[in-house]
């Protein structure tokens, strides 16, 4: 994780001798010592917070591996319930973790949040939406503009009733 230009946190000195100092008056240790509770707390959800990120992270390059190694057209797709249940958060967590989060690779950014269709020719594995929009564009790219592709003459499986 990139944290150059994150700014420190820490608890200023002063506030804790306060909280040990005698002459310390009652109602105003009260507040320090609540409002110190309240940074601690802040602190500790922060770290959470880093923790629950680089564990996603560590759970999607394991499983994206291939995509890692060999690009996009390796790219598998994920389900946000299943890396929870792997890092053991709940699903609106790993959701949260990886919004508008992106990991710099040797091959390029790469969002997090990838989204995916499924294909009738194979119900079980669906396509990353990323493979699926480059495999259309290389068709229409190859495509002969004298015979044009159609619906019926696209294969199967980027046919639209084959995402229904």
């Amino acid at each position: 994780m990139n944290e150059e230009d994150l700014p420190s946190l820490r608890l200023s000195s002063r506030y804790r001798r306060m909280l040990t100092a005698q002459n310390t008056d009652k109602e105003v240790k009260d507040y320090v010592k609540e409002r110190f509770r309240s940074a601690m707390q802040l602190m500790r959800n922060i770290a959470q917070r880093k923790s629950t990120i680089l564990r996603t992270c560590e759970v999607i390059v394991r499983r994206q591996r291939d995509f890692l190694d060999r690009g996009v057209e390796a790219l598998r797709p994920m389900m946000i319930k299943e890396v929870a249940e792997e890092i053991g958060v709940h699903p609106s967590t790993v959701s949260r973790a990886v919004a508008n989060k992106y990991a710099h690779t040797p091959r390029a950014s790469s969002s997090f949040a990838s989204s995916s269709l499924k294909a009738q020719t194979a119900p079980k594995a669906p396509i990353p939406l990323l493979v699926l929009k480059r495999k259309v564009r290389k068709l229409i790219e190859e495509e002969n503009v004298r015979h044009p592709l159609t619906t019926t003459s696209w294969p199967q499986c980027y046919r639209r009733r084959a995402f229904n």
